[in-house]
C-alpha cells in the first residue's frame, strides 16, 4: 500500500509529508525527530496506516530511502494491532545496508523476515515509530507469498 495515500492517524510532530518523484506515488513520509532506541507505548513521533485484511500469516517490506550516508539514519519501529500501545514491536528498516543514500529500496529481514499473523480478518492498524532519522518511507508492502525481501528496488503495487 502507498503509505501516504493510507495513512489513518500520525503525530502532530516529527513527521511530515513530501513531494517526492521517486515515490511509489510521487510523496513519501520522513520522520525528522522522535529516534527512540526501542519501541514507546505512547510515542510522540508516528504514523498508522488502517486496513483491512483476511486472517493470516503476511511478511512485511518497507520501501524507503535515507537521504544521508549514515547508517544510523534509517530504521523504524513496527507494530500492529495489540502490540500498539505496548512496547512491543520489530525493528526495521537498513536501507543503507543494501541501496546507497538518496535511493529507494526494499527493507526487511532477509534470512528471517518479519511476519505478521492477523488472527482475525477485518480492520487492522500499524503503527510505525522512527528508531532512528532522517529517512523517508513511501510504501509498505504486507505479502502472503514474498517471503524473500523483494530483488527490486521498483515499489509493487499490486500482489
Amino acid at each position: 500500500m502507498p503509505t501516504s495515500e493510507a495513512i489513518s492517524d500520525q503525530s502532530t510532530v516529527g513527521v511530515r509529508l513530501f513531494d517526492d518523484k521517486a515515490a511509489s506515488t510521487g510523496r513519501a513520509i520522513a520522520f525528522l525527530s522522535g529516534a527512540s532506541e526501542r519501541p514507546e507505548s505512547k510515542p510522540k513521533v508516528y504514523f498508522e496506516i488502517g486496513f483491512s485484511a483476511p486472517a493470516g500469516q503476511y511478511f512485511v517490506w518497507l520501501r524507503g530511502k535515507s537521504d544521508v550516508d549514515n547508517k544510523y539514519t534509517d530504521s523504524v519501529w513496527f507494530q500492529f494491532d495489540d502490540q500498539i500501545g505496548t512496547v512491543k514491536g520489530s525493528m526495521m528498516g537498513n536501507w543503507l545496508d543494501v541501496y546507497p543514500a538518496g535511493v529507494y529500496g526494499w527493507a526487511g529481514e532477509r534470512h528471517n523476515p518479519i511476519r505478521i499473523h492477523l488472527k482475525n480478518g477485518g480492520k487492522h492498524r500499524i503503527r510505525i515509530q522512527p528508531r532512528q532519522t532522517l529517512h523517508r518511507i513511501d510504501q509498505v508492502w504486507l505479502s502472503r507469498l514474498q517471503s524473500r525481501i523483494p530483488d527490486t528496488a521498483k515499489p509493487i503495487l499490486h500482489e
